[in-house]
């Protein structure tokens, strides 16, 4: 049975013979909000080019497009969940190296800095990734799947 979500966006009232309105908005289940999540983050590159191959400015547009779909994506899951700590994680990581490549968006042209920078918002991004992908039973693209920790991920979808 599919869960129906709707957010309520107004009530009204009257005072003469009873009666009254309520309005309200149909929201998307979770899964999809996840499904959408894991797509987006499927098509951005910074996540699963590989080292050698990237481009620190283009890392850095793609790093920030994940901020802005983590943004958009938090209204409508539930705060203060798991699914809701899992988008603020990615968003965070994202942040943290977008702020790390500098004005110019170039990590100083220092290459071990962006690698460095790049490995660690991999790192920090990947059990999340994970666990979106698990607990919602939505397997992930190779190129995505590359950057999760190497351990059992039997229980991630499309890891076997």
């Amino acid at each position: 049975m599919k869960k129906i979500r709707v957010r309520v966006t107004g009530i009204g009232g009257q005072v003469g013979p009873i009666g009254g309105s309520l309005e309200w908005e149909y929201l998307e289940s979770n899964y999809e909000v996840a499904r959408s999540v894991l797509i987006d983050l499927e098509s951005r590159r910074v996540l699963w080019q590989q080292l050698g191959r990237e481009d620190p400015v283009a890392c850095v547009m793609s790093a920030q497009e994940i901020r802005r779909l983590m943004t958009e994506r938090l209204p409508a899951v539930k705060h203060g969940d798991d699914f809701d700590s899992a988008l603020r994680a990615i968003r965070r990581a994202a942040t943290e190296f977008v702020s790390a490549a500098g004005q110019n968006r170039d990590f100083g042209n220092h290459i071990g800095t962006f690698v460095e920078h790049l490995e660690a918002m991999r790192f920090a991004m990947a059990p999340h990734i994970a666990a979106l992908a698990f607990a919602f039973g939505i397997p992930l693209e190779p190129e995505l799947r590359e950057i999760l920790p190497r351990q059992d991920l039997s229980f991630v979808p499309g890891f076997d």
